[in-house]
């Protein structure tokens, strides 16, 4: 049951993007109550439609829905949250990009035409000449990306990176880490890491919530579910780039727990409890973890920082959606 001092105040709030803020209260049950949703440009599922608002003496309809036909272009043609996710240059620069992409397709078939008639009696000739400009197209691909030293971190470049400085105490530089990232992905499993879901996805009582938040003093909230390999993080509103790359790296030391080689003292610690505990008691490890993480983060990004990672931004993908939460009654909001 929910205390009666929380029923009439917000326990927490969420937004997509620069939308609307709804709000979420304690019921007497104990489950959270969510405010509904006014305009939903985020759910594609309902695209472009406004839940029925209750109207004076208690009549309520729907202002308007849009076709399936249209909701399904709209997830295919559109970003995730348009069009409150894109810049007012959004549509102008698509415009132009899909002129010239046309353009270059006319001109390569044009080319196509003029030397169909040169090997349209030599079968094989075409077949050899197939294989060779594909072959040479995917070598000169793989050239041009090894050639690439990208000094900010995605997911890829960050598992690299922390791996080696858990196993070794040394942070890669960017020259070192992008020739060691992997061209090819998705065939090797691994945790599918979550940056900036909504809360509401995690949470769907006051003691999950409470759960959630406790040993959460960064303004960020993680849930780790082991049974799924996966870790979901919601960001606070005031998490910036490094609260970002701080949650990324969480995650990532979680996934560490589970794998084999060496690892710093407190962190073994956790992995033995890991091997040893129960699900149950996964989010006691996330609560331990932030603990070690304020001591070791700090080194770690002196270290990105000493070998030349950009630190201020990051390739590293995040959703949109952003929250706030009531820590306890007599802590500040996050």
């Amino acid at each position: 049951m929910a205390d009666a001092s929380t029923l009439n105040r917000p326990l927490c709030c969420e937004q997509f993007g620069s939308g609307a803020a709804r709000g979420c209260f304690a019921a007497a049950d104990g489950s959270l109550q969510w405010e509904a949703w006014g305009w939903r440009w985020w759910d594609f599922s309902g695209a472009f439609t406004v839940k029925p608002q209750r109207l004076a003496g208690g009549a309520g309809g729907a202002l308007g829905t849009a076709s399936p036909p249209l909701s399904s272009l709209i997830a295919v043609f559109l970003p995730q949250g348009f069009p409150d996710s894109v810049s007012p240059d959004y549509l102008p620069y698509q415009l132009w990009d899909s002129v010239q992409e046309t353009l270059v397709n006319l001109a390569g078939l044009l080319v196509s035409l003029l030397m169909l008639p040169l090997v349209s009696d030599c079968p094989g000739f075409s077949l050899g000449c197939f294989f060779f400009l594909t072959a040479l197209h995917i070598y000169a691909n793989y050239r041009a990306v090894r050639a690439l030293v990208i000094e900010t971190l995605n997911e890829g470049r960050l598992r690299l990176v922390l791996k080696h400085f858990l196993q070794r105490g040394e942070v890669l530089g960017p020259t070192s880490a992008n020739q060691m990232e992997p061209l090819w992905t998705g065939f090797w499993p691994s945790q599918s890491l979550s940056l900036g879901v909504p809360l509401h996805r995690l949470t769907s009582s006051v003691f999950d919530l409470q759960q959630l938040v406790e040993g959460h003093q960064e303004p960020y909230l993680l849930r780790w579910d082991l049974s799924q390999n996966q870790v979901q993080v919601v960001l606070s509103q005031m998490a910036g780039p490094e609260t970002i790359l701080r949650a990324a790296t969480h995650g990532l030391v979680l996934e560490a727990l589970q794998g084999d080689g060496p690892l710093p003292r407190g962190l073994e610690e956790l992995r033995n409890q890991v091997w040893a505990g129960p699900e149950k008691d996964n989010w006691v490890i996330v609560r331990d973890t932030h603990q070690v993480l304020d001591k070791l983060f700090p080194k770690f990004l002196k270290g990105l920082q000493d070998a030349g990672w950009k630190t201020e931004k990051h390739q590293l993908e995040v959703d949109e959606w952003r929250a706030t939460w009531l820590l306890s009654p007599e802590k500040k909001v996050l």
